[in-house]
């Protein structure tokens, strides 16, 4: 009678595991559907009110008017690069500084 005994023990330790792991998994459905506390709740971002939206939207007509007159905007500036002069001054300038940066270091 011990064998019987022995998987009577082992379908209940199994039938535990498997209550365990639906509670588990009916704690996961409520999160998902919506069933938070207030307080869960209360972390999540929101987006901006109604005058905020207001404020998007009629930057963006501007936006778009700007664009559609042909009128550069200044997000559509172009960055201008160093000329071959202003390289060159920089240039010039790093030497000097590395070259009295040497000498303070030799002294």
């Amino acid at each position: 009678m011990t064998s019987l005994d022995d998987i009577v023990t082992q379908l209940e330790r199994q039938r535990d595991a498997i209550d365990n792991a639906l509670e588990a998994l009916r704690g996961i459905s409520a999160q998902s559907s919506g069933d938070r506390t207030g307080a869960e709740r209360s972390g999540k971002r929101r987006g901006p009110n109604a005058e905020g939206r207001h404020r998007q939207i009629e930057a963006m007509r501007r936006y778009w008017a700007a664009k559609k007159a042909g009128k550069k905007t200044a997000l559509a500036k172009k960055k201008t690069g160093l000329t071959v002069a202003g390289r060159r001054k920089l240039s010039e300038n790093m030497h000097k500084r590395w070259a009295a940066k040497r000498k303070a270091a030799a002294a």
